[in-house]
């Protein structure tokens, strides 16, 4: 297929922060053990879910790159046209690529307003007149225009312990649940 990630955030900078958190130095990749890379491995494909980044054909990410780029715009121009540029093709690449990895890696967790924001914010679903849809059942039947075989549901916690777990008390908090839908074959 041929794909390339393109890093709005430098890769570079991803790596610093992996090595430092695992309190590693830079070294040759065959000089560190397979734990090590694995590790490094993990811990930078993380990092992937909770950044920008665009999937691309080499013809794409090498348009983004190159030097034709610069000569072709100047100033705030080439600022908004190289946004226009990444939007378009992270909207085609985003529902491809990289939200069914994301969906599938909070499948079943409790997803109260903030990961709720955070989910369609991801998913970037808007109506005719350019609003971001918020709705379940507005990200559902965009699953399912799409061919994304997931579903949200909302839920309510009736009760909650108490701080000593003596006694329930009433909570009434509101989240949403992704599952992923298995569609069986007639």
């Amino acid at each position: 297929m041929g794909l390339e990630v393109h890093h709005v955030k430098l890769f570079k900078d991803i790596l610093d922060e992996t090595l430092l958190e695992l309190k590693l130095d830079y070294k040759d990749t065959k000089s560190y053990s397979k734990d090590e890379l694995s590790l490094i491995t993990n811990i930078i494909l993380g990092k992937h879910l909770s950044i920008d980044y665009l999937t691309l054909c080499k013809k794409c990410h090498t348009a983004i790159h190159s030097e034709n780029w610069a000569k072709t715009c100047t100033g705030n121009q080439r600022y908004y046209e190289k946004q226009k540029l990444i939007k378009h093709m992270q909207s085609k690449n985003n529902i491809v690529n990289i939200l069914p990895i994301y969906l599938e890696n909070i499948i079943g967790k409790r997803l109260f307003k903030d990961k709720q924001k955070e989910l369609y914010e991801k998913i970037n679903a808007i109506d005719d007149r350019g609003r971001l849809l918020k709705s379940y059942n507005y990200l559902n039947a965009h699953f399912n225009e799409n061919s994304l075989s997931f579903s949200i549901q909302p839920y309510t916690d009736n009760f909650k312990k108490s701080e000593d777990g003596s006694e329930n008390i009433n909570y009434r908090k509101v989240y949403w649940i992704v599952d992923r839908i298995h569609k069986s074959v007639l």
